[in-house]
């Protein structure tokens, strides 16, 4: 494994922020739990991690079904107060989950500044 390797969080943007990332953090645990000597590589070596998101369940599931044929492994949440939705999904620190990952958008992105405004934030600091 690269020093550099993230651990990739999904969620379903439709869900509001906090459960956002409550459920990231379900489907992170379910992942230690499923995967535990990776983790643990991954903890030791990187430790980067990254939380993006998809649309909404049927978005998830898709990804989730993918990443399954892809051979990428995976853990996911399924949310109990919500029916047993499904609402995250942690996906192992690879190159193969790095380029299938790479065209989706940070979770919780609308929630912060417009671009042109971190971009002059960072600039000050």
């Amino acid at each position: 494994m690269r020093s550099n390797q993230k651990l990739y969080i999904v969620v379903c943007r439709d869900l509001i922020p906090g459960a956002q990332a409550c459920q990231g953090l379900h489907a992170f645990r379910e992942f230690i739990q499923k995967y535990p000597d990776l983790e643990a590589e991954w903890y030791k070596e990187s430790n980067y991690i990254c939380m993006l998101s998809v649309p909404d369940e049927s978005g998830l599931l898709l990804l989730i079904n993918e990443a399954r044929d892809r051979g990428i492994r995976w853990a996911s949440f399924q949310e109990p107060d919500m029916d047993y939705r499904f609402t995250a999904v942690a996906l192992e620190p690879s190159d193969e989950a790095m380029e299938f990952c790479g065209l989706l958008p940070l979770a919780l992105r609308e929630y912060g500044p417009p671009p042109s405004e971190e971009v002059e934030r960072e600039n000050k600091i």
